[in-house]
């Protein structure tokens, strides 16, 4: 059963709260274990919100780590619902230290190695990997995530044309923080899986939730508030289905490679039997993998 920290930027885009209810569900079924949340998001409402989804799958003692030091551009976006699920579902929930901090301290106190599973820009990530000896730990972060790090999973980039039409271009994630991103890709010891655009693009998942629960659960409240009641594209929940599950029927790994990004944000991959670099590809329709995704959440 694989050991999941997911760091996530929920209050900008509702998916982020699809692929912490996947997770939660994964674990509520015996498939995962989720370990800690850490928010790359600025917002003062992120913890808390994620704090009324821990409570709702009654995981409350899930640890939360803040966001680290970002670059001096990072993330210039507005909250889009944690305010109002924080509202709505107040919860007394704080973040237990900042990000790279708590992943250390989970990371020495694991006896199983653990997946990175990140869905928004890559601060903390790389801040981890950058990080030096501390009070958890003699080792600095490559080598900490050598030993104790099976993957990390990436929501981010984008590789392909969109069946045949949209041509690839810098992705949110990835300009949001491409110091951090390009860190996270040359610093990496463990393999990198990239979940990106293209794979989660018009696929609609979260309408079911939202069916479900309406207005009195934070998860489905956060889809509502988002204007995405119908569902949102699928990029964090896919990410999170791969992290959990693997593959499965809808999805398939490239071949190994290098990614490499570039000064405007664009993510370059070169295949290399020696690369430690793959990405995801939708091999059912959307439809399908949306329906996976629905099915994988309570």
């Amino acid at each position: 059963m694989k050991k999941i920290i997911f760091d996530t930027d929920i209050g900008c885009d509702c998916d982020d709260v699809g692929a912490l209810c996947l997770l939660l569900s994964a674990e509520k079924r015996g498939h995962c274990e989720l370990a800690a949340v850490t928010l790359s998001s600025p917002y003062e409402t992120a913890a808390p919100c994620v704090g009324a989804i821990l409570e709702q799958y009654g995981r409350k003692d899930v640890p939360i780590g803040s966001l680290c030091k970002p670059s001096e551009n990072y993330y210039p976006h507005g909250d889009n619902y944690s305010a109002g699920v924080a509202e709505a579902f107040p919860s007394d929930i704080a973040p237990v230290s900042d990000a790279v901090s708590l992943i250390r301290a989970l990371l020495v106190g694991s006896a199983e190695k653990v997946t990175l599973v990140a869905t928004g820009p890559l601060p903390n990530i790389n801040a981890f990997l950058s990080s030096e000896p501390d009070e958890h730990s003699p080792l600095d972060g490559v080598t900490l995530a050598m030993r104790k790090l099976d993957e990390i999973v990436i929501m981010g980039g984008w590789f392909e044309s969109f069946e045949g039409g949209e041509q690839p271009r810098p992705e949110f994630n990835i300009v949001n923080d491409i110091a951090g991103a390009a860190g996270v890709f040359e610093k990496s010891p463990v393999p990198v899986t990239v979940l990106p655009f293209e794979a989660g693009l018009q696929v609609y998942s979260g309408s079911e939730m939202v069916k479900k629960y309406g207005h009195n659960q934070p998860s489905s409240l956060s889809y509502i508030l988002h204007g995405s009641s119908g569902g949102r594209d699928s990029w964090d929940p896919a990410t999170a289905l791969y992290a959990v599950y693997g593959c499965g029927a809808e999805l398939e790994l490239s071949e190994p490679g290098k990614i490499r990004v570039s000064d405007d944000g664009m993510t370059n991959f070169t295949p290399d039997p020696s690369g430690k670099h793959r990405y995801l590809r939708r091999t059912v329709t959307r439809e399908a993998l949306a329906k996976r995704i629905d099915e994988a959440i309570d």
